[in-house]
């Protein structure tokens, strides 16, 4: 008989029986009180034959992988043996994020668009979000916040202002996500160039993953240069931009936009990435003939994109990115002119 190693067994033992893999680990390892003991199987009894139609009389259950009780889940080398066993579509290996779902207030986007001018078809056409959805988020039913956060950069707004009614003051202990954390999903060429279509003002990379080698550490550096090249052609000036030769170098840079993202498994790499609301707050003041002095709170927003390395094989995680100083849901009181992206906040006082 061949002599194996434990190793080697491990490597092969997806093909072999159980006790095949628990006597290597015991002749391996015969002072390892963990070690499962062998069990011989008894040879299973064909059923009957049929002289008339030549199948089976009976039907035989299932064939399932079961894991014999003599076998500690703590051990070392036993984990190795339950690994072989269970093989790679056991739900022990499977690690999904789990969604988050939040209820919105009722009628805050039916507010906002009205306030805003738009539609629900209007609406539709700037989130991308189906109008099923829209009217979910309109009644105030469950939604996944990924959905709400996207309504709301795409329109301007906090993801606050939809979970908290604009009128009343509210508890903040709810056990809601903290504000800022956003779902990053795994990037294809088409998903890449839609967010950028929505002209992000900043684009943010994190490093997630480990990049022992040079030639990896050099692909990805050129790789960051060709998607700023790929961002920086969407929004060139329309002469360039409708030139021929421009779409042509477009097309171009597309493809390498793909063929790069299929080369990052190559290197055991993923990529990730979502887009959020970046706030700023600024004051003006001055002093008007008529009626004085007069003091001004502005908040302005951009959309940023992050971009995440991720290991090979993750398909989304969760990340928590700065938001800056986000507006508050009203103006603290009449007098005080709150603005938010150029409109005026109302106060309590005024709803």
């Amino acid at each position: 008989m061949r002599d194996y190693t434990f190793e080697q067994s491990l490597r092969t033992g997806k093909d072999r029986s159980r006790n095949w893999l628990v006597k290597e680990c015991i002749s391996e390892h015969p002072n390892d009180e963990d070690a499962p003991q062998s069990t011989e199987q008894q040879p299973v009894r064909k059923p009957p034959m049929s002289p008339k139609v030549g199948r089976n009389l009976t039907r035989q259950p299932a064939l399932r992988r079961e894991i014999p009780h003599d076998i500690n889940k703590n051990s070392l080398y036993n984990s190795a043996i339950l690994s072989a066993l269970l093989g790679p579509s056991s739900p022990h290996r499977r690690a999904t994020v789990a969604k988050i779902k939040v209820s919105p207030h009722p009628r805050a986007l039916s507010e906002l668009l009205k306030k805003k001018g738009m539609t629900q078809t209007d609406a539709f056409e700037k989130t991308r979000v189906d109008r099923k959805t829209l009217r979910k988020i309109d009644r105030g039913e469950e939604v996944k916040l990924e959905t709400l956060q996207q309504v709301a950069n795409k329109l301007q707004v906090t993801e606050e202002y939809f979970r908290h009614p604009p009128a009343e003051a509210t508890d903040d202990s709810g056990g809601d996500p903290e504000p800022g954390t956003i779902m990053l999903r795994k990037l294809d060429a088409a998903r890449l160039e839609q967010l950028f279509r929505a002209d992000p003002s900043r684009l943010e990379w994190q490093l997630n993953a480990q990049v022992p080698d040079d030639e990896a550490r050099k692909f990805l550096e050129d790789f960051e240069t060709v998607v700023e090249n790929f961002r920086r052609d969407l929004f060139l000036s329309d002469d360039k931009r409708l030139s021929l030769r421009h779409q042509l170098e477009r097309l171009k840079t597309a493809d390498e936009i793909a063929a790069r993202l299929e080369r990052l498994a190559e290197h055991r790499l993923a990529l990730l990435g979502a887009d959020h609301l970046f706030w700023k707050r600024s004051y003006k003041q001055g002093i008007d003939r008529d009626w004085g002095e007069w003091f001004k709170e502005e908040y302005s927003s951009s959309n940023i994109v992050l971009l995440s390395v991720e290991p090979f094989g993750t398909q989304s995680r969760r990340a928590h990115v700065s938001i800056g100083e986000p507006p508050p849901l009203f103006a603290p009181d009449p007098e005080t002119d709150v603005y938010v992206n150029g409109e005026r906040l109302p106060s309590l006082e005024e709803l």
